[in-house]
């Protein structure tokens, strides 16, 4: 230190170094020799231990674990990314197939003009609201020659892809066995033998299925666990009492053959010029706002009797607007599917 003071011996005391860092110190202290005259030098060697802080191999371990911290840290970063682009993609591909899917479960289901041109004995119109992008409700119609229309609105229990896969089942049998030209009833006795082989995840479908004969205006009906139509008949809407089925897939064959009532039964009902039958699936009934409460079977029919409008497209538009406007913002909690003839 080039600024040094004077003292006495007797005025020396410890010294301390606590701020030095470790390492080799030469302390030295020059005073008078009074043997020899002149001054005389005294040096200490301090070796202050460093801590461990100070040390080289702790310098470098730490500097190695932010080292390793920061490529852990850029490595998780990454493959986070990755990972959430991988989810992006997946989530962009089964988007793109269930959209997929969704057109060609919708293109399945027949349009007007299918059954409807040229032939001015009737109008019929029906449509399918998914709750999800596929669902299992669906509707059918098709000629057989030129004088039977057939009629069919279904429910498969469940709902997204496999009550789509299960749907397309149900309505392909179905079509197949009603184009041999066999009673309502035979047909669903036929159809729930086929579905319920194999069928170990015990699915299941509801089935409404009529046959209109265009020359009379008699209609045959069946059906299969399903909802109760409603008939336009001199200026008000009712509920047709019916024969309470078993859905399609749910009971063997031969447990049914054990029961005395018969799973399905053919019914009758001529109908006369201007009447309208309105078919539809449980969405409908079972549409709930916040409350919880049910759009119900009573909401149905007041909503039919209030409409201004007999004609299959509009009144069924008309439908949809009360339910919405029952419902409100709740979600669409299951599909909803109508046809109106």
């Amino acid at each position: 230190d080039p600024e040094y003071e004077t003292v006495k011996r007797s005025a020396l005391g410890p010294v301390s170094y606590t701020n030095l860092p470790g390492g080799l110190y030469r302390f030295v202290m020059t005073g008078p020799d009074g043997e020899n005259g002149g001054e005389k030098s005294y040096s200490v060697i301090i070796n202050k231990e460093k801590l461990l802080t100070e040390k080289t191999g702790f310098r470098i371990a730490i500097l190695a674990a932010i080292v390793a911290a920061g490529a852990a840290a850029a490595f998780l970063l990454l493959r986070r990314q990755a990972v959430k682009a991988a989810k992006e993609r997946e989530k962009e591909r089964i988007s793109k197939e269930l959209n997929m899917a969704s057109e060609l479960q919708l293109s399945m289901l027949p349009g007007r003009s299918s059954v409807l041109t040229d032939r001015p004995e009737f109008d019929l119109f029906a449509s399918m609201d998914p709750a999800k992008e596929v669902g299992g409700d669906f509707y059918d119609y098709f000629l057989i020659g030129d004088d039977h229309l057939i009629l069919i609105t279904a429910d498969v229990s469940g709902k997204g892809v496999p009550a789509a896969l299960f749907m397309m089942i149900s309505k392909t049998l179905l079509k197949n066995t009603a184009l041999t030209g066999i009673s309502p009833a035979a047909v669903l006795n036929e159809v729930n033998t086929q579905l319920c082989d194999g069928n170990n995840n015990n699915m299941f479908v509801t089935v409404w299925l009529g046959v209109l004969e265009l020359s009379t205006g008699k209609l045959v009906w069946a059906d299969a666990g399903h909802e109760k139509p409603v008939l336009f008949h001199d200026g008000a809407w009712d509920f047709l009492k019916k024969h309470q089925g078993v859905a399609l897939g749910l009971i063997e064959p031969e447990l049914l053959e054990l029961d005395d009532d018969p799973p399905f039964v053919d019914q009758e009902l001529i109908l006369s010029p201007g009447d309208v039958l309105f078919q539809y699936t449980d969405g409908v009934p079972e549409a709930t706002d916040a409350k919880e409460q049910l759009f119900g079977d009573e909401r149905l029919l007041e909503a039919l009797n209030g409409s201004a409008t007999q004609d299959p497209e509009e009144l069924l538009a008309a439908l949809r607007k009360q339910i919405d406007g029952f419902v409100k913002d709740m979600p669409q909690f299951d599909d909803i599917a109508g046809s109106s003839f």
